[in-house]
């Protein structure tokens, strides 16, 4: 379907000069649309922009948070996996938008996102969002640590290893597939359960349904 542009979130990497110059462009696009524009507060936004490479993409899906907002990511980093346009094609796309059509670059795809909830032994609580993994890891190098796993409720195996990853299908291909997981198509939905170093005999990552 179509996205009607009225508000437009910014996330920008502040080290490129090449997001700040393209921000500065949109700033301008969306002041002679009447189109807003927020920095910070994304949850009224109906279009997200991220400026940078793979890594503000990610902040840019933390920001989003449990708004239903798309991310439109442009590439002003050296490679971009997540990116899916250059910083020179960005007005066309949001002239596109804007006017209730998608731009012939691109297309709107669902990808899944990890819902994190952390509970500490002080009882404080906090919920985190993921599109790429989860990952449980030591703090002291020269140590592993042990993990008990449950899946669905029920305690599935206790790991001992330097880490644990739990990754989307989109993030097959990074930090999990450097620790011997597979490389999963985004078009599925499933959670990779992928042990980094793993001092045991059970070494090799599992997938599985999401709904686990």
């Amino acid at each position: 379907g179509s996205i009607r542009l009225s508000a437009l979130g910014l996330v920008v990497n502040p080290e490129r000069d090449d997001a700040i110059a393209t921000a500065s462009h949109i700033r301008a696009w969306a002041k002679s649309r009447g189109v807003s524009v927020s920095d910070d507060d994304m949850s009224q936004v109906d279009l997200v922009v991220s400026l940078g490479g793979d890594g503000t993409v990610l902040r840019a899906v933390q920001m989003v948070g449990d708004s239903s907002a798309p991310v439109l990511g442009v590439n002003c980093g050296t490679l971009g996996y997540l990116t899916t346009i250059e910083p020179e094609d960005t007005i066309d796309v949001l002239e596109s938008l804007h006017a209730g059509t998608l731009p012939t670059t691109g297309n709107v795809d669902e990808r899944m996102l990890l819902r994190v909830e952390v509970s500490k032994v002080d009882g404080s609580r906090h919920t985190l969002r993921g599109l790429n993994e989860m990952v449980v890891e030591k703090v002291e190098s020269g140590h592993t640590v042990r993990l008990e796993v449950a899946i669905d409720g029920e305690h599935f195996a206790t790991y001992s290893a330097d880490g644990l990853i739990v990754a989307t299908p989109t993030g097959s291909t990074a930090y999990s597939l450097s620790a011997r997981g597979p490389v999963v198509s985004p078009a599925h939905r499933a959670l990779i359960l992928t042990p980094v170093s793993p001092h045991m005999l059970f070494d090799r990552a599992l997938v599985l349904d999401p709904a686990q």
